[in-house]
């Protein structure tokens, strides 16, 4: 069979995500079914779990969730084997896991036309873990290389890239001419708010996931080191997850009149973030969330990870294909000196900055332009890309890594009990 175009009738697009929670990445799945849905395709998001927030904000997109009770290619094979309306199913997968399952459904589903692609939006989302890599590293690297060769592999940036061709040793030069910016709806330019020298509403979004985001730890302490000359300031802080005793251990240890100036709310919908943005004068974080504050015309400072310091790169628009950046790159005194810079901003620098960073994200992740490059792919729809048995132990691997950390905390809730 010759590999086929994309753009097809009688389609379905399925997202394979296991846990559904507030996150880039879920976020961006309801960006991209959104426009999969204006464009008449019908979406199905495939997960085990969801949040009630997100699943509210998929239905009010008209998006279908299918919850399994097992993550699994043969419990999702059960729910469509009456489904006769879908000639095409095409799969977008974010990880390791989730694409080796979409691999086993097109495997077993030789009779419907079933593709897949792997969407990597991480650096370190091709790695899967020291113990498999050990034993399965040249099975591993064949695969990332017959995804490559077979053009169902796709990074939303160079970094990304560069991590796994570090990682596994390999060379992904045409890789670099294809990647797909993540995609946003762009909204019409704003009226930019007065910018008055001295004052700063700063806001952060994030999953407290440390200490991949830790730089979050270290940015409730540069405020509260530069709000005791600039007392005029507030820092709001978005996101849940793990590490929040961690940061409310942080915050409850500054003096009271700093603690009374920082405002840390728990999940918030994506689209109930406008009112949020709208009073923020800037915007510190990584990932997604740059792109967003950029979209609503607020200057952005780009945060490193994996740090409890908090290392800025510089302003988002200076380099608009970075996302994060590394810990070497920035040191804590640059990054003083940015937010010192923004909190002594007037009005027509602080508008000249805000329009320069909404020209740089707009020119770069504009859905209308990156969305159809997914559907516009021709996929191969022959071989599979690795070998099923070793596909199998590593979704085995990952069920019982789950199944361990379950009881470790079933046991915790006990003895949390007694």
């Amino acid at each position: 069979m010759k590999g086929m175009n994309i753009k097809m009738q009688n389609k379905k697009v399925c997202f394979l995500y296991k846990n559904m929670v507030m996150g880039g990445a879920e976020t961006l799945i309801l960006r991209m079914s959104e426009w999969l849905i204006l464009n008449n395709y019908k979406v199905e998001i495939v997960c085990k779990s969801v949040t009630k927030e997100m699943e509210k904000s998929f239905t009010k997109k008209n998006v279908l969730i299918k919850k399994l009770k097992y993550f699994s290619a043969n419990e999702y094979i059960k729910t469509i084997k009456k489904e006769n309306e879908f000639k095409y199913i095409y799969f977008i997968t974010f990880g390791f896991h989730e694409y080796f399952i979409s691999e086993k459904i097109r495997f077993k589903c030789k009779k419907m036309n079933v593709y897949n692609l792997w969407y990597v939006i991480h650096p370190f989302h091709t790695r899967i873990g020291k113990g498999l890599t050990f034993f399965f590293e040249s099975s591993l690297r064949e695969t990332i290389l017959n995804l490559y060769q077979s053009n169902r592999i796709f990074f939303m940036d160079e970094d990304c890239i560069k991590a796994t061709e570090k990682y596994y040793k390999i060379n992904l030069e045409k890789a670099y001419k294809n990647i797909i910016r993540l995609p946003l709806f762009i909204n019409k330019p704003q009226k930019i708010k007065t910018k008055y020298k001295g004052h700063l509403n700063i806001l952060s979004i994030a999953r407290f996931d440390f200490p991949f985001k830790g730089y979050l730890i270290g940015l409730v302490k540069v405020f509260a080191e530069l709000s005791k000359e600039n007392p005029d300031m507030n820092l709001t802080i978005i996101g849940d997850g793990n590490g929040m005793p961690e940061i409310k251990k942080v915050i409850n240890s500054l003096e009271i009149t700093v603690q009374n100036h920082i405002y840390v709310k728990g999940i918030v919908p994506y689209e109930e973030l406008d009112d949020y943005f709208s009073n923020a004068d800037i915007y510190i974080g990584m990932g997604t969330t740059l792109l967003d504050a950029s979209n609503h015309m607020i200057p952005s400072l780009t945060a490193c990870y994996y740090t409890y310091d908090l290392l800025i790169t510089d302003f988002f628009y200076k380099q608009p294909n970075l996302l994060t950046g590394l810990p070497k790159n920035g040191n804590i005194s640059h990054s003083i000196d940015l937010i010192k810079k923004a909190i002594n901003m007037d009005s027509a620098e602080y508008e000249n900055i805000s329009i320069k960073s909404f020209l740089a994200f707009s020119e770069m992740y504009d859905i209308n332009l990156n969305m159809p490059r997914f559907l516009n792919i021709t996929l191969n729809n022959e071989e599979m890309v690795q070998n099923i048995l070793i596909m199998n132990l590593i979704l085995i691997r990952r069920k019982i890594i789950e199944v361990i950390a379950c009881f470790i905390k079933f046991i915790k809730g006990i003895k949390n009990n007694k």
